[in-house]
């Protein structure tokens, strides 16, 4: 679950990132064990393609309209 509160600044900013970008860059590092994992170049972009992902997005009042 990507909680959008804690991102805030990161995704309202003048170029938020995409979301594998977000993914790969910011969310799977701050899981438990996050920073050991590997993650293979395009994953997060493959999955999402292919719908082999669920995106649950907590917060989106907290994150103000661009």
């Amino acid at each position: 679950m990507i909680i959008l509160g804690k991102n805030r600044e990161l995704l309202s900013g003048d170029n938020p990132p995409s979301l594998p970008e977000f993914m790969n860059k910011h969310y799977i590092p701050a899981l438990p064990g996050g920073k050991s994992l590997v993650v293979p170049d395009g994953w997060s972009q493959r999955v999402l393609q292919e719908g082999r992902a669920v995106i649950l997005l907590a917060g989106s009042d907290e994150v103000p309209l661009i």
